[in-house]
């Protein structure tokens, strides 16, 4: 990976450059969401980047892999009015509420983006198998 560390700790800071530097967000959150995950949001759509948010308590790990998948693909079905697709072969930023907040979600989140690669590339099962 070509990364570059960030000359500050200021959180907003980072999170808009997650933002600007790659082409698609996705938010997994618990509920509406809030902080920093309502920061990304803003960051995405003053940026004219793509984004889509999952609560994860309202839909299944299955549904969100499906709906992410789709999204990624140009066959979204959960598109809202101020959402755009993503590029075709995209860098994608993946945020949401901190696991100290939120129990459970980096585990889901990590799940469903291994369940979501495999759908985009099957290739990718290889290298990681279903979880």
């Amino acid at each position: 990976y070509q990364q570059e560390e960030m000359p500050t700790d200021d959180y907003p800071s980072r999170t808009e450059a997650n933002v600007v530097d790659s082409d698609a967000t996705v938010v997994f959150t618990k509920g509406r969401p809030t902080q920093g995950s309502l920061l990304t949001i803003q960051l995405a759509r003053q940026h004219g980047k793509p984004w889509i948010h999952f609560s994860i308590d309202q839909m299944t790990r299955a549904k969100i892999a499906e709906e992410l998948a789709g999204w990624l693909l140009g066959k979204a079905t959960m598109i809202t009015r101020d959402q755009s697709q993503p590029p075709a072969q995209c860098v994608l930023n993946v945020a949401g509420s901190r696991e100290s907040k939120c129990l459970g979600i980096e585990q889901i989140a990590f799940k469903v983006m291994v369940d979501v690669l495999i759908r985009v590339n099957p290739d990718c099962r290889a290298v990681y198998p279903p979880v």
